[in-house]
């Protein structure tokens, strides 16, 4: 007898699954990140003073470096938190506080807050070192001018609702054109290609 020609198996048809919604940021998660935002810019002060320790400019290039690393992570973590938040709308229909990433910014200054006002009666102890951790980047910045008026100690508290702000607002109205992964642009490529094909016919 012949043998069967084997076919091949068809597999039933897969359904595909929806992708699920990315997880809605919350005002703690976000004042979370701020914080360590706060100690990688300290640690980063930190590493580039010791690098440049002979260096007449030490404190200048601390200073110039960590500032730009605070104010690109602050724009960064609030812009994905913003992008987040669009998908999650556009994925379930529920609306997302758009004043998040303000509240959030600003709660995380509370404690900054609270020190600077300390500080403009008492410009020593245990609350002078606390608030020169929190905010390291700009302690070059505060030693310059904090003899001209102690409210230098309310500056830096201004960048991260200042940053937050503006790049939650333009993760949330998807201002920015979005990059497209390279499996994106292979299927677009195959789906134009076969395209061609069938207008050649």
């Amino acid at each position: 007898m012949a043998a069967k020609k084997k076919g091949k198996k068809r597999h039933p048809a897969v359904k595909k699954e929806k992708t699920p919604p990315p997880k809605k940021n919350t005002v703690i998660g976000m004042m979370v990140k701020i914080y360590l935002i706060h100690l990688a810019a300290f640690l980063f002060y930190t590493i580039v003073g010791m690098l440049f320790i002979n260096s007449p400019y030490q404190y200048i290039i601390a200073t110039v470096t960590s500032v730009l690393l605070y104010l690109g992570l602050c724009y960064v973590i609030a812009l994905r938190a913003g992008n987040r938040d669009r998908k999650y709308e556009e994925l379930t229909g529920e609306r997302v506080d758009g004043r998040n990433g303000l509240r959030a910014a600003v709660l995380s200054q509370c404690v900054g807050l609270v020190m600077a006002i300390i500080l403009q009666f008492k410009t020593s102890g245990k609350v002078l070192d606390a608030y020169e951790i929190l905010y390291m980047p700009f302690s070059a910045l505060i030693e310059a001018f904090k003899n001209g008026s102690r409210l230098i100690y309310f500056l830096p508290l201004i960048f991260a609702p200042l940053m937050f702000t503006v790049a939650y607002y333009t993760g949330r109205s998807n201002l920015l054109p979005q990059r497209k992964s390279k499996v994106q642009e292979r299927m677009e490529a195959m789906q134009s290609k076969k395209k061609n094909k069938k207008k050649k016919r």
